[in-house]
């Protein structure tokens, strides 16, 4: 256990999303990056420069790493519960980034080898944590927008306009759920943390507007047990578009990326006034002073935390598992052409 000094972590994919799990576990400040692997070894070696660590060139080297305690894995999705068990049973934490799996049996698998061995083990759900979002929930909750009725979320790029053949994201076996499970999985989580539970799932997908047989454009309606309904859009085939509409009987809340500079977020809140065209108020995010916090670092600190104290109460990973089960029964739901029951 550690219980003095910073936990000292390896970083399994130091390139891509690398960089940002890197940069957020420096903000948290609890941890000592001493190791950096990736399949890229240049990308191994810039990385470890950068964190004053050292290249390795596999997994198994970076698990035998002298007094390594955690793993910090951001790799494709496919290896994600593959590098998780083998991490875990070398007796280190894990930190892996959404989603844990491809597949709800293997993101079960990875918590029940956490829990035997007493492990701390976190899934990368940042967005929940984002001031946008948290100011969103807090609107919501205050009872400014009344009953809350529908929701409308995009998520949505042409990223798969431009895939390559052998690219992991255009095998279907590889990533079952399509744009869903590997971009769209980010806002599910943000939709359960908002309203719970999901009653049922409708889905309509298409797996053709690409060259590849995976899927990739996606239509799901949830059905929340509050009786929220939400219509989600989320694609790898349009031009670039992130939107959080909730539309409820006092007001509207608008959330999108700005148009220009997509570090930006914007939010506006439209009061009903029965008028024809009410207008919008634009919202101030709070930002948090502390740093760690403003980059959405919430998770690296409560991994550290679980880490010091061995108080592993898995509730991150069954929210991430749950959002699993969403994707997979969309997936179902577009199969059968039938709804789903979550």
């Amino acid at each position: 256990m550690v219980s003095t000094g910073r936990i000292r972590i390896g970083i399994v994919g130091a390139g891509g999303y690398g960089r940002s799990a890197r940069g957020n576990l420096r903000h948290v400040d609890e941890f000592e990056i001493v190791a950096c692997m990736d399949v890229d070894p240049e990308i191994a070696a810039e990385a470890a420069e950068e964190e004053q660590a050292e290249p390795v060139a596999s997994l198994e080297e970076l698990l035998a790493f002298p007094g390594l305690d955690a793993v910090s894995i951001n790799t494709p999705i496919p290896l994600h519960a593959g590098q998780s068990l083998q991490s875990l049973a070398a007796g280190k934490h894990v930190l892996v980034t959404k989603p844990v799996a491809r597949t709800v049996a293997d993101a079960l698998a990875v918590m029940e080898s956490a829990s035997d061995r007493k492990l701390a083990c976190m899934v990368g759900h940042h967005a929940r944590f984002a001031p946008p979002m948290l100011k969103m929930k807090q609107e919501m909750e205050s009872g400014a927008l009344g009953r809350i009725c529908n929701v409308l979320v995009t998520c949505c790029s042409s990223s798969g306009l431009e895939q390559k053949e052998g690219d992991w994201r255009a095998e279907p076996g590889a990533n079952p759920g399509g744009p869903l499970l590997h971009c769209g999985i980010h806002l599910i989580d943000i939709l359960l943390s908002f309203f719970g539970e999901v009653a049922t799932v409708s889905a309509i997908m298409q797996e053709d507007v690409t060259s590849y047989e995976a899927i990739d454009n996606t239509l799901t309606l949830l059905h929340f047990k509050n009786g929220v309904q939400a219509a989600f859009v989320c694609n790898y085939t349009t031009a670039y578009m992130h939107t959080f509409d909730v539309f409820g009987t006092k007001g509207n809340l608008h959330h999108h990326q700005h148009i220009t500079d997509l570090k930006q977020h914007e939010l506006y809140f439209q009061p009903r006034k029965n008028g024809p065209h009410e207008p919008w108020e634009e919202l101030e995010i709070p930002q948090d002073k502390d740093p760690a916090q403003q980059r959405g670092c919430a998770l690296e600190a409560e991994f550290a935390r679980q880490i010091r104290t061995r108080d592993h109460d898995y509730q991150n990973m069954e929210q991430a598992i749950d959002a699993l089960r969403i994707v997979e029964a969309a997936v179902e739901s577009h199969r059968s052409g039938r709804q789903a029951r979550v």
